[in-house]
């Protein structure tokens, strides 16, 4: 399991560099500090909730990004020149709404999904993003 430097629940300023066995090496303010595996199980989820088109930002990373409308949205990824998430990040996308949720980059993003799929199939379906590479991402889930 790699750590972004950029997990929210750690805070901005932690970055994990290192895993052995049961332990997480955590690199924070100069200090190196070991952590229990199990720990990242307890730390919150933490959720947005949109009513609108939205398009991913820094924040969004580690989170759940609730979408609710009647009415059809676009969750979109920023290219990398507008923000670059770090590679490996995931954001998982839920639809609450009875509206369609569609998942699309901006120019020059490749989403790569099963049979090029991009709608969240059902409401209270979950897909998940996880960044694999610059202006490329996995789309996974329930997929429609």
């Amino acid at each position: 399991m790699a750590l972004s430097k950029n997990t929210p629940a750690l805070g901005a300023a932690a970055t994990a560099f290192n895993e052995t066995n049961d332990t997480i090496l955590i690199r924070q303010g100069g200090f190196t500090k070991p952590i229990d595996r199990d720990i990242l199980s307890r730390l919150p989820i933490i959720a947005s909730s949109k009513t609108a088109n939205y398009t991913l930002a820094d924040g969004d990373q580690g989170t759940v990004v609730e979408v609710n409308s009647a009415s059809n949205l676009t969750v979109t990824i920023p290219a990398d020149a507008t923000f670059d998430f770090d590679d490996g990040t995931v954001i998982v996308i839920t639809r609450l709404g009875t509206g369609t949720v569609t998942v699309t980059g901006a120019g020059g993003v490749t989403i790569r999904s099963r049979n090029s799929l991009t709608d969240v199939a059902d409401q209270y379906g979950e897909v998940s993003l996880r960044k694999l590479d610059a202006d490329e991402w996995l789309l996974g889930g329930n997929l429609g």
